[in-house]
């Protein structure tokens, strides 16, 4: 993977994620208990770290994309949280991977940039939390 694209990754963090939330996870390893899941939340080095997921290398932060050829061939366009509400493949595509409990990854939706989702690699579908990136900074959850 392109160095230079990393960097530009780096640089660009913080119109992906709010600064408050790069300063919480910038040392320390961090992990946040939720709905009897353990999630460990990646630091920043591992969020602009490359990955190969799919046959696909891309970055931590942006490796929900490689997760969507294998949702298109199931659910065409959508897939669905737990209310049966859609949730575009398109908007999963642009959302931020920010950590994981075992097989199952959490990430902040791109359009508000602070609402919490669970993705269920083995079932396909997504769990919209009543967590914010908001109070996993102030520790309310």
């Amino acid at each position: 993977m392109n160095t230079q694209y990393i960097e530009n990754t780096l640089n660009q963090l913080n119109e992906i994620i709010s600064l408050d939330y790069l300063d919480f996870i910038k040392d320390n390893p961090k992990t946040i208990s939720f709905n009897s899941e353990k999630f460990n939340l990646f630091t920043i080095d591992e969020l602009c770290k490359p990955v190969v997921i799919h046959g696909m290398e891309i970055l931590t932060i942006h490796s929900l994309k490689a997760h969507v050829p294998n949702l298109q061939k199931v659910n065409s366009n959508f897939t669905y949280d737990q209310n049966g509400i859609a949730f575009s493949l398109h908007r999963f595509s642009l959302s931020v991977l920010i950590g994981y409990a075992n097989e199952n990854l959490i990430f902040i939706d791109y359009r508000d940039k602070n609402r919490i989702y669970i993705f269920h690699p083995k079932s396909r579908d997504i769990t919209k939390t009543a967590l914010t990136v908001n109070k996993i900074i102030k520790n309310e959850y």
